[in-house]
C-alpha cells in the first residue's frame, strides 16, 4: 500500500500507539503522562490488558487510553491484537514502564512524512533510575545497535526493541505480525525489515525506561537473560545448539522479568 493511500485510510489519527500491560498500576500513568505532554498530534493509544488486577485498566481508561481486556493474553499476542484494533498508518510499539521525552511523537512522524520510503525507526532506551553500571551496560549496547545500524548492506542491522519501534502499517501487515512463539520477536521483526526496508536508528530519539528488571534480578542475571539479543547482530547463531538452548532458557524466565504471560507453553 502506498503512502498515500495508507493516509486515506486511517482518517485523522497520525499515530497509534499500541501498549501490552499486566498488572502495570505502578508505572502505567507515568508513561501515559508523558504521551498526553507531547506537542500537538492526533495519537491513539491503543492498551491491550492481559486481566490486571490491581487497577492497570482504570487508570488508563481515566488518562485517556482505549483498553481492550484480552484476558490471558500473552505479550506479542497482545501487541498484534492492538495493531488491529488502531486506526493510523504509523504504528509505535512501547511498554508500560517508558517514559517518552517531550516532542518525541512529532520527530518521530516528521521521519515518516519527510522519507516516504522509511519502512521502521526505532532509537536508543536509557534507565531513568537505575545506577552508573546499567546505565553504562545500557548506553554500550545503544553505542553497538546505533553502529551496526550504520553497516552497509548486508551487515547493517536494525535490532529494535518493542520499548520504542515504529512501522507504518502496511509494512507491518506484510510481515504477518510479531511471532508470538519467539521471546525476540521483536528483534526478528527488526531482522525482517532490515533485509528489505529502509530502516532508521535515530540515536536522538531516546526513551527511558524503568530499572526494575535489573533491581529485581541483579545487573549478571539481568544481562545474561536478554544474551539472545546477539542473533540481532549475528543471524548465523540462531541455528546453533548452544544458542537455541540459551534462548530457550531466557523464554521460561520470560514472564518474570517481563511481568507478563509467557510467550509460549
Amino acid at each position: 500500500m502506498c503512502a498515500t493511500q495508507e493516509r486515506a485510510s486511517v482518517g485523522n489519527v497520525e499515530i497509534s500507539i499500541i501498549v501490552p500491560t499486566l498488572n502495570e498500576a505502578e508505572h502505567i500513568s507515568r508513561l501515559l503522562a508523558s504521551l498526553r505532554s507531547q506537542s500537538p498530534v492526533n495519537s491513539e493509544v491503543i492498551l491491550v490488558d492481559g486481566g490486571s488486577q490491581d487497577g492497570t485498566v482504570k487508570i488508563a481508561q481515566s488518562l485517556g487510553a482505549k483498553v481492550f481486556v484480552l484476558e490471558g493474553a500473552r505479550e506479542w499476542e497482545a501487541r498484534n491484537y492492538g495493531v488491529a484494533q488502531s486506526k493510523s498508518a504509523v504504528l509505535m510499539f512501547t511498554s508500560a514502564d517508558v517514559v517518552f521525552p517531550p516532542n518525541s511523537l512529532e520527530s518521530v512522524l516528521r521521519h515518516f512524512r519527510e522519507n516516504l520510503s522509511l519502512g521502521a525507526l526505532t532509537g536508543p532506551d536509557f534507565p531513568y533510575d537505575g545506577g552508573p553500571t546499567l546505565l553504562f551496560i545500557y548506553s554500550l549496547y545503544n553505542t553497538v545497535r546505533f553502529l551496526s545500524s550504520k553497516l552497509p548492506y548486508p551487515h547493517k542491522t536494525f535490532s529494535s526493541s518493542t520499548n520504542f519501534l515504529v512501522v507504518r502499517r502496511g509494512i507491518f501487515s506484510e510481515t504477518g505480525g510479531f511471532k508470538i512463539t519467539d521471546g525476540n520477536a521483536d528483534g526478528m521483526m527488526g531482522r525482517y525489515l532490515v533485509r528489505r526496508y529502509q530502516t532508521v536508528f535515530d540515536n536522538r530519539a531516546p526513551v527511558y525506561i524503568s530499572a526494575r528488571r535489573a533491581k529485581s534480578w541483579g545487573i549478571i542475571r539481568f544481562s545474561r537473560h536478554y544474551l539472545y539479543v546477539l542473533e540481532n547482530f549475528f543471524p548465523w547463531i540462531s541455528h546453533k545448539r548452544w544458542f537455541q538452548s540459551l534462548k530457550a532458557k531466557s523464554a521460561k524466565s520470560h514472564s518474570e522479568i517481563h511481568g507478563k504471560h509467557p510467550v509460549s507453553s
